[in-house]
């Protein structure tokens, strides 16, 4: 018997490294995940004790979002974290955008979506919203997963952004 759509196969995620990063950096990365993994903890677990979306709890676990001093302690308490991880983790990260990520099916077909779709968003948010632009640094991100009509596994990412109006500049201002 072969693979069957809709029968999940669980499998252990790559650790996301953050284009950029030193080895010391890279390597508290793979620290986070393997203390996550060892506590049998999912994103999600680690989220909901943060107070967090999945994909924001993703970020931080991969140093991709500076954690706040206030959520220390329970990070720490969760995944048993050393200071010197936990104080790497408070600054402020490296956001790059990696060429090679393209390569990555699920981000290709992301980008696919969004290339695809792009210009009707881009149609229907200044309908809606007037001449301005979604915010991606004020933007709540989540990740679920639900069955489609035929039982079939289906993703839901929610872009929950800020809108940004363009302001006429008048010399007055």
């Amino acid at each position: 018997t072969g693979f069957v759509q809709g029968n999940t196969i669980k499998t252990k995620p790559v650790v996301p490294m953050c284009c950029g990063n030193d080895d010391d950096r890279n390597e508290m990365i793979e620290q986070i995940f393997a203390a996550k993994d060892e506590r049998n903890l999912t994103v999600d677990d680690i989220a909901e004790k943060l107070g967090y979306t999945n994909l924001y709890t993703a970020q931080l676990l991969s140093m991709k979002t500076p954690l706040n001093p206030s959520k220390t302690a329970v990070l720490a308490d969760l995944l048993g974290l050393n200071d010197q991880i936990l104080a790497e983790m408070k600054k402020a990260p490296l956001r790059r955008w990696d060429e090679s990520n393209t390569q990555e099916p699920t981000i290709y077909r992301l980008q696919e979506a969004v290339n695809s779709y792009g210009e009707s968003i881009k149609y229907l948010i200044n309908e809606k919203c007037g001449d301005g632009i979604p915010s991606a640094i004020d933007m709540f991100c989540d990740l679920q997963v639900r069955k489609g009509k035929k039982g079939e596994d289906r993703i839901v990412v929610t872009f929950d952004m800020k809108y940004l109006q363009f302001i006429e500049q008048n010399e007055d201002d």
